[in-house]
């Protein structure tokens, strides 16, 4: 007689299951859980049991069934609305995973990892404030989280509060200093303060650690124009196009930078490339360089490698 076949209560259905869960026999461990809830449709434990060994098997939809009969049973449970939480979120209900996370804390407001899924799904909803709020309380709980310094650098950035992101990525670099996308938004937010020089710095340790990242070498060039450097602008936009030629931004930005370096045949092909990259910027530009008889000169990049 196999397992399935021997066990005649609840409990030891429940039981069961939890062996099987521990064996990673996922499939076995849903079907004692079910059997379990079937005898006893109010055994809240097999329920919740039943919601993890669901998502192990990515059956978001019935682990959401589970949790949500477990918070029924008992609206106190912390960890059912907090997987809840996850498992709305992971199909994109975000407003029904605001909602778990918010029961969650509303339980026990110490929970670090809800405050911090939180955030990330009051900012899929545009509540920035939301977000940064959740981040914070995420971080005075726990500060060595180095996604959420950040996240929270991001969030504080799209409320224009650089300073504020300034500190956020600095505190994600203290604690990994090889997070290179966290270089480079401390470029940005130092950039968006006028720290030029600062953005320079940061975005040349993102490109030490990742050589590349087309995004950093553009936003090097961009910080480079802001201080006058053409020259070292221009050889940024260069890299960040070498590693992607469709980077319409860099190939007007490019055009800009030959421009001021009176390097006006170059300006005209970068122009032309963005134009045909379906940008309009670049239009007016090849029409007025047209117009003064200029005709295109290519370009030949660095190896990317």
């Amino acid at each position: 007689m196999s397992p399935l076949q021997q066990q005649e209560t609840a409990e030891e259905w429940k039981t069961l299951g939890n062996a099987l869960f521990d064996q990673e026999d996922y499939k076995g461990a849903i079907a004692a859980y079910e059997k379990a809830v079937a005898l006893d449709p109010k055994y809240a434990a097999a329920w919740y049991n039943l919601g993890n060994a669901r998502s192990e098997l990515d059956d978001h939809k019935g682990a959401i069934a589970a949790y949500e009969k477990v918070v029924t049973l008992d609206p106190k449970d912390t960890e059912a609305w907090y997987n809840l939480g996850n498992t709305r979120s992971e199909l994109g209900d975000f407003k029904g995973a605001i909602e778990a996370y918010e029961k969650t804390l509303a339980l026990d407001p110490e929970i670090a990892a809800a405050w911090n899924n939180l955030g990330i799904v009051r900012k899929s909803q545009g509540d920035l404030k939301g977000t940064v709020e959740a981040y914070e309380r995420a971080l005075a709980l726990d500060p060595k989280l180095v996604v959420t310094w950040y996240n929270l650098g991001i969030a504080r950035s799209a409320l224009k509060d650089y300073k504020g992101a300034v500190e956020a990525n600095e505190r994600a670099l203290a604690l990994d200093p090889k997070y290179a996308k966290a270089w480079i938004n401390l470029g940005i937010a130092r950039s968006d303060l006028k720290n030029y020089k600062g953005a320079v710095e940061a975005n040349e340790r993102a490109l030490a650690l990742d050589p590349k990242y087309a995004k950093a070498w553009y936003n090097l060039g961009v910080v480079r124009s802001h201080l006058m450097n053409y020259t070292g602008a221009m050889e940024a936009y260069e890299r960040a196009l070498a590693l992607d030629p469709k980077y319409a931004n860099a190939w007007y930005n490019l055009g800009l930078a030959y421009e001021m370096l009176e390097q006006n045949a170059k300006a005209l092909y970068c122009y032309e490339r963005n134009t045909t990259l379906g940008d309009p910027n670049g239009k007016i530009k090849v029409e007025k360089l047209r117009a003064r008889g200029i005709n295109p000169r290519a370009i030949k990049f660095p190896d990317a490698s």
